[in-house]
């Protein structure tokens, strides 16, 4: 059942050096809007740098954090907001469990790794991108197909979802949020 969201420059790079090359841009912003009206209520899955990279976990939502190494603990939660799984598909299958319990949605928010595993063994319910105008000399990139370029002047916002034939590559722009 679960959901992506990601957002990536016209090359489909989605960072440079561990952070978002464009977060201070008026695009970069508008994307982080979207991203919280998103997601904001929900679960978000992630991997350790993900969450290393933003600093902190994610206010009201469920933080669920994806590492390799089995000695990283939980960051502090105060509310029970966030799990940590040492393997991506136990992570997955507690995301789906929390989603068919909860009634709401987990979303898968990177890194470039959870997003390549993640793609090659799981059919989503919805994918959402948006696509930055511009190109960042991003040094990591999104592994799964993106919608087809075009001369951007504002951030586009893109949904595909699960319900549309099989490998139709259509992707719809969401409305302006």
């Amino acid at each position: 059942m679960s959901h992506l969201i990601v957002a990536v420059d016209q090359d489909g790079g989605m960072s440079r050096q561990g952070q978002l090359p464009w977060q201070h841009t008026d695009a970069g912003r508008k994307d982080m809007a979207y991203f919280k009206q998103v997601t904001m209520g929900h679960a978000v899955l992630m991997g350790w740098h993900t969450y290393r990279s933003m600093g902190r976990l994610l206010p009201g939502r469920l933080n669920i954090i994806v590492t390799r190494n089995h000695g990283h603990e939980a960051p502090p939660a105060v509310d029970g907001s966030c799990r940590v799984f040492d393997d991506a598909d136990a992570a997955m299958a507690f995301a789906r469990q929390w989603e068919t319990q909860t009634h709401r949605r987990c979303y898968v928010i990177g890194g470039a790794d959870l997003f390549r595993h993640c793609l090659r063994a799981y059919t989503f319910v919805e994918k959402r991108i948006t696509v930055i105008p511009g190109y960042y000399s991003c040094d990591t990139f999104y592994p799964g197909t993106l919608p087809k370029e075009q001369p951007l002047d504002k951030p586009l916002f893109f949904i595909q979802r699960e319900s549309q034939p099989p490998h139709d590559p259509t992707w719809n722009v969401v409305p302006e949020q």
